[in-house]
């Protein structure tokens, strides 16, 4: 690998760090500043909180590596392990007007209210809503021709991946392209899951390898709801509205409500 790949990672910040600060970032749906020190930890809310953890608080925990599954999403499957800490912030509300025993008279049961089941589709933000929409409307069609690569599955992964790189800078008009090359990457993923990351952690830096692991798997959760065809036939679907969505709007918003 070249050393341009890592030209927007200074050599001060080492992977380890680099990789907590962004599987925190793609695993929080709240804007967070955190400032680190030898002696204490500050997160900071913006609304103005703060949160002050010491680090003598902190137990390690190590968490082995293992192959990501299809159930979880943006997670990396080599990160080193990092520190971490069970102990709960002191600001967080509690509730205090609790009954600790059942008041009701004898011989009548408290009342039980089942609530109907929440309707997502009607909450969704537009920008999610318009996917949606654009997704369940959309029929199979063709997709885009593309010449996939033969060979290795190192060569096949590397090949698609240079391709799809160089379609986003040549034509950023084209949204299908982008989409196909996407899909066959994530293919690519499904097989062998941790020599994919390995590799492209080999060909890219660390960031950029994450970007292009997080859109595959994206791209290939879409097509397990929907006919992989449908991608082809949208108006405003592209890489990077989907890159875009938070972990949560994707998860809880976008995937349950594509039909």
């Amino acid at each position: 690998m070249s050393q341009a790949n890592n030209v927007d990672q200074p050599q001060w910040l080492n992977d380890r760090l680099l990789s907590a600060a962004l599987d925190a970032q793609a695993n929080t749906d709240v804007s967070l500043t955190i400032c680190v020190s030898a002696t204490h930890i500050t997160f900071c809310r913006e609304d103005g909180r703060t949160f002050v953890h010491w680090t003598f608080n902190l137990q390690p925990t190590f968490e082995p590596s293992t192959e990501p599954s299809q159930g979880s999403d943006d997670v990396w499957p080599s990160i080193d392990p990092f520190w971490t800490t069970s102990v709960v912030s002191d600001t967080e509300e509690v509730p205090v007007h609790v009954p600790l025993l059942n008041t009701s008279p004898l011989g009548s049961p408290p009342a039980i209210t089942e609530l109907p089941p929440e309707d997502t589709t009607a909450t969704l933000p537009k920008h999610i809503q318009d996917l949606v929409n654009d997704l369940n409307v959309a029929c199979p069609r063709e997709p885009p021709a593309v010449t996939l690569p033969n060979g290795t599955y190192e060569q096949q992964v590397k090949a698609l991946a240079w391709k799809y790189l160089s379609v986003l800078q040549r034509s950023p008009r084209d949204q299908h392209t982008p989409l196909r090359l996407a899909y066959e990457l994530g293919l690519l993923m499904q097989e062998k899951p941790q020599t994919f990351w390995d590799f492209l952690c080999a060909e890219y830096s660390r960031t950029e390898a994450y970007r292009l692991q997080r859109i595959a798997k994206r791209v290939y959760q879409v097509s397990q709801v929907v006919d992989p065809g449908q991608l082809y036939d949208t108006m405003f679907l592209s890489v990077s509205k989907l890159s875009r969505l938070t972990l949560h709007d994707f998860r809880h918003l976008l995937l349950p409500n594509l039909e």
